[in-house]
């Protein structure tokens, strides 16, 4: 599976930033709140199939930091902007609009609310020690920009597409190896629509999310590899798992609700 140790150290850091919002969805007869709308985005079903497939959870961090209500709204740019959050190293931007049937941004939002963008970055420099399974060091810095748009919004199941560029370069250092970390990651997010937790619904009804990695392995046979990672929902937690990288490709099946470290047989490419 292409999951490395670059990204499970940023996956472990991120970790600790990630908050979680109500993931509740407004009903078609109320009129769409940032808070709410941006936890939609955040979710915990999402988060899970990114993990499983070996992102970094960004998404999770880009849209659930600074509180929305001290978002200003401005008339040049047609977005809240938020205050800047500086945390763990990182700094972290975020900006949203509501946005009419006509695709025009909306100062406050109305029963004519039909979508809901946000674009976020971060930025900044990690560093880490841990013990286990062995005394390491880690530094690496990260840059990730994301635009996610949230349509359908007078429907009863909201529609999520989006895109995250992240880069995260840096050294692991392990005794007296010194690793070098350069990954290049892009999640796709396409026509994920999103469970209506008021009908009771937990898990994406269709939509993929796909993750390409590169890795520079500074090898002078093997440069770089690349991995893609897409993921298709169907509704419940079972979804569909399908890689590609030098090795080849492979599918497989796997519950998001099994307890962790089951459901991988067969998916190793």
């Amino acid at each position: 599976m292409p999951l490395t140790r670059p990204i499970g150290l940023v996956a472990v850091a991120l970790a600790m930033l990630a908050c979680s919002d109500s993931p509740s969805s407004p009903t078609p007869t109320t009129i769409p709140d940032a808070i709410t709308l941006l936890g939609e985005i955040s979710s915990p079903s999402i988060g899970a199939a990114e993990s499983l497939a070996g992102s970094s959870s960004l998404n999770a961090v880009l849209t659930s930091r600074s509180d929305p209500q001290a978002c200003t709204y401005s008339d040049a740019t047609g977005f809240f902007v938020c205050p800047t959050v500086t945390t763990g190293g990182l700094t972290i931007t975020r900006m949203y609009r509501f946005i009419d049937a006509a695709g025009q941004s909306q100062q406050k939002p109305d029963a004519q609310t039909s979508a809901f963008e946000v674009k976020s970055s971060v930025n900044g420099t990690v560093n880490e020690t841990t013990t286990d399974p062995r005394a390491s060091t880690s530094s690496y810095t990260i840059n990730s920009t994301s635009d996610q748009t949230l349509s359908g919004l007078r429907a009863a199941n909201h529609t999520l597409n989006g895109v995250t560029a992240t880069t995260i370069q840096g050294t692991l250092q392990t005794g007296g190896t010194t690793i070098p970390i350069d990954e290049h990651l892009k999640e796709t997010t396409t026509n994920l629509v999103l469970p209506n937790t008021g009908k009771g619904q937990k898990w994406p009804l269709s939509g993929t999310i796909a993750i390409e990695e590169t890795t520079k392995s500074f090898d002078p046979f093997v440069p770089t590899a690349t991995y893609l990672t897409t993921i298709t929902f169907s509704g419940t937690s079972k979804v569909k798992l399908t890689f590609s990288g030098p090795l080849g490709s492979s599918s497989c099946t796997v519950d998001l609700a099994a307890p962790p470290g089951t459901g991988f047989g067969g998916c190793t490419p």
